[in-house]
């Protein structure tokens, strides 16, 4: 609750100034393409950069975009990273979803998630709302759902309860350990309450042994929606779609179009009770079907005259984009035709 209450003061004096915990961007005066990540800046603790250090103790107590001096006397701007640098020059143990996609990923689910409604007994109205998620991997997709439940945990730090949760599995600790990570130092970890981490084999096995968050909601169904990014999909769409409310979103993520082919074979022919909404793809590029470009004044190293660089950048923040498709919940009672 003290860091809570320290930035909410500093926030209020309109001063962001960085303090010990935080994970900063160092980004070079020079050339703004080359940066650096930050660890939890901690006292005695330093930024290995391509010409020297920086170290923690400089940084803390500095405001966001000021200049900083390294080892070797070079000035670097040190910054709050946005959640596009956090992601991509973070340690991974797994490959992430670039943040755009991500993004757009968790869009065409259409969650809009509201600040709950408490008793006068300080407890919740109605049961949380929880959401499920399978293949933790790096987090990226992890953070972009919670950042879209968050408001409903507002009165987590007062009153103990949450509005909402999301429950990310994976089957390997070392991923999973790495998302929460990814959740635990993201702005100083402001989403962590909002997930519990899960390790698990596949979903169904998960529910299996979920009896504790399923008795948090009366009705059988108690998942308000769902995300899939998984290498075998066809065996979890069953056993998922059971425990989903009745038009629920369930978000599937695939690199080939044919796994998606492969899931629609799947709810046809074993009767599941989904609807297919749509697929979209996500188009290759820097996330988002963007394209990144290099746009910097540079000096010549023949002649020493300055000139001017403007072209796509390759190779830098490139993914190979992918596919969603969009699936929601039919009633129970749903009468499927072939």
């Amino acid at each position: 609750m003290g860091i809570q209450r320290a930035m909410l003061r500093r926030a209020i004096r309109g001063v962001a100034t960085f303090a010990e915990g935080d994970v900063v961007m160092i980004r070079s005066v020079v050339r703004s393409d080359r940066c650096w990540l930050s660890e939890p800046l901690r006292e005695g603790g330093k930024v290995n950069i391509n010409q020297g250090t920086i170290s923690h103790d400089d940084i803390v107590g500095m405001k966001s975009r000021s200049l900083v001096k390294s080892s070797q006397d070079n000035s670097y701007i040190v910054t709050e990273a946005s959640t596009e640098d956090y992601i991509t020059l973070s340690r991974r143990a797994a490959t992430p979803i670039y943040p755009l996609d991500a993004n757009a990923i968790v869009s065409l689910a259409d969650l809009h998630v509201d600040f709950p409604e408490l008793t006068s007994a300080g407890g919740l109205k109605e049961p949380p709302l929880q959401f499920f998620e399978a293949g933790t991997g790096h987090g990226s997709l992890t953070l972009a759902i919670v950042s879209r439940l968050h408001p409903a945990n507002c009165f987590y730090k007062s009153h103990g309860v949450r509005g909402a949760v999301l429950h990310s599995i994976d089957r390997n600790e070392a991923h999973s350990n790495v998302g929460k990570r990814t959740i635990r130092q993201f702005r100083r970890g402001m989403y962590i309450d909002d997930v519990e981490f899960h390790l698990a084999e596949s979903p169904s096995e998960w529910l299996s042994r979920a009896d504790h968050w399923k008795s948090l909601d009366p009705s059988e169904e108690f998942l308000s929606g769902a995300f899939l990014d998984l290498p075998d999909l066809s065996g979890a769409m069953g056993p998922l779609s059971k425990y989903l409310k009745q038009d629920a979103p369930l978000v599937v993520f695939c690199p080939s179009i044919t796994q998606i082919l492969d899931v629609l074979t799947t709810i046809r022919e074993e009767d599941i009770k989904l609807t297919h909404i749509r697929t979209v793809q996500l188009m290759p590029g820097m996330g988002g079907g963007l394209q990144d470009w290099d746009t910097r004044h540079t000096r010549v190293k023949v002649t020493g005259e300055e000139s001017i660089i403007c072209r796509p950048r390759v190779g830098s923040r490139l993914v190979g984009g992918g596919f969603v498709a969009v699936f929601k919940k039919l009633p129970r009672d749903a009468i499927l035709k072939s």
